[in-house]
């Protein structure tokens, strides 16, 4: 259960890094290069990755990235079905970068992942804490 969690959290990580800002215009979006290029260098530094780990590191997230944009920019989808194809694509992303990881880089990974999806839910948790409690506010106000 635990493994099953953190693995959500590691695809909502990905899903927020290979798509944030959506609101940014295209002109001023980085490319899938430029995406791959600062990704893979973050991880080489965080979990000193070599030369080899470091290029197949790139080669799977500049494919990620390539991909997602195809899937955001296919108009003949819906947006559900671009969600799910996003999240499938994050599953598979995954795995290949497990398999490029040793043991070790892979515990520091999932901590790295685990901290992520903690800050994230924290504002996640946040917002949707206020926004229930706003609403109950109103209706406890309403039935005074």
């Amino acid at each position: 259960m635990l493994k099953t969690t953190k693995f959500a959290g590691f695809l909502l990580i990905l899903s927020l890094i290979f798509s944030a800002f959506p609101a940014i215009s295209q002109q001023t979006q980085k490319t899938p290069e430029e995406r791959a290029k600062l990704r893979s260098e973050r991880l080489t530094e965080k979990l000193s990755l070599n030369e080899t780990q470091k290029q197949q590191v790139y080669d799977i997230i500049f494919n990620h990235a390539s991909q997602v944009d195809l899937i955001k920019n296919n108009q003949d989808i819906t947006k559900e079905s671009r969600r799910d194809q996003v999240k499938t694509l994050r599953t598979e992303t995954d795995q290949k970068l497990q398999g490029v990881f040793t043991k070790e880089q892979t515990d520091k990974w999932n901590t790295m992942k685990q901290k992520m999806k903690e800050k994230h839910g924290k504002k996640n948790g946040h917002k949707k804490h206020g926004k229930k409690n706003k609403g109950n506010k109103n209706k406890v106000g309403n039935v005074n």
